[in-house]
């Protein structure tokens, strides 16, 4: 099995926007979402835009949110969005959430991208102090067993949460 390394995740940057736009529209369409009528649901461009744009600076300082991404321009092969978020109405608590932990379908014949964008989170989360949290949409057994495996995430329903306060994968 090959070795992870998070040093091969780069942060991406405004020559990627395009690059990522395409990533992101192939996230949402696989993505398992509907509408309550049963079809996917309408990607915005607008708003994927925004959301990249924010994560990589074009508009000069970047927000509270990162991409991580492997492959060289024109050629991206894995990616992760990650935002700081404060996810309880009661809480002014943050978590840094995986908005979106993707390997396109021709480098899933091993695990090593995703592992490698999961160990790039994990240092990410530790170098900010606050928790990472990873949701699974869809197929949720090989996505289960490959957090706990690949990890110190604790499975929460279907989302996961890693903490370096965590000792052990699965634990």
């Amino acid at each position: 099995m090959a070795t992870v390394d998070p040093t091969m995740v780069r942060l991406a940057s405004p020559d990627d926007e395009g690059d990522l736009m395409d990533m992101l529209r192939l996230i949402h369409d696989e993505s398992p979402l509907r509408s309550a009528s049963g079809k996917p649901l309408f990607f915005s461009d607008a708003k994927a835009r925004a959301l990249v744009r924010n994560a990589i600076g074009c508009e000069g300082e970047r927000g509270l949110s990162w991409v991580g991404i492997i492959g060289e321009r024109g050629n991206l092969k894995a990616s992760v969005g990650l935002t700081i978020i404060e996810p309880s109405p009661f809480s002014h608590e943050t978590l840094l959430d995986a908005t979106w932990n993707f390997v396109r379908p021709e480098w899933r014949t091993t695990s090593l991208f995703a592992r490698t964008l999961m160990a790039f989170s994990e240092k990410v989360s530790d170098s900010l102090g606050i928790p990472l949290m990873v949701k699974s949409l869809g197929e949720h057994a090989g996505r289960k067993a490959f957090y706990e495996r690949a990890s110190k995430c604790q499975p929460f329903g279907a989302v996961f949460l890693y903490s370096a306060l965590n000792d052990s994968p699965g634990a």
